[in-house]
């Protein structure tokens, strides 16, 4: 499971038209789904949207989804929202409020899609790593040569 900034990237098995097996909720690419009956994370079924660690665990609740019939979408969550039951009867899922950012379909490996567009945090879109921005691969190379050359 990637996460980036607070956020987890979990997964959802829906339809041909992005809605889940039980036609409740719309996973529309581009969208950020969010669930009206939340309850705050108490029952492990029910009251939130449910997400899988991947693309495979998000099968376990594709009920009649066939192969052809499914697609898979992933789904960027805030951690600090996620409802976890370790000693439930599906541990192979989390719930939360919904989504903290747009959410992108993928193949059933978690590789987005062609013309997915994926949602960055905004760390990495900045080019910050670490609380600091990145230097790109030249400006960290011209900064080694000279320390080689006994520059400062």
């Amino acid at each position: 499971m990637d996460v980036h900034a607070g956020v987890a990237i979990l997964f959802k098995v829906v339809d041909l038209e992005f809605r889940t097996p039980q036609k409740a909720f719309l996973y529309q690419p581009g969208t950020v789904p969010v669930a009206p009956d939340w309850d705050g994370g108490q029952a492990e079924c029910g009251g939130g949207l449910h997400f899988s660690p991947t693309p495979y665990h998000a099968l376990n609740f594709a009920g009649h989804l066939t192969r052809d019939k499914r697609r898979f979408v992933a789904c960027p969550v805030a951690l600090a929202g996620l409802a976890v039951h370790p000693d439930g009867q599906m541990p192979d899922k989390v719930k939360a409020k919904g989504l903290a950012e747009p959410c992108w379909e993928v193949d059933e490996h978690g590789r987005p899609v062609d013309g997915a567009v994926v949602w960055t945090p905004p760390a990495l879109a900045a080019g910050v790593v670490a609380g600091r921005k990145a230097k790109s691969p030249a400006t960290r190379r011209a900064k080694t040569s000279t320390k080689r050359r006994g520059g400062k």
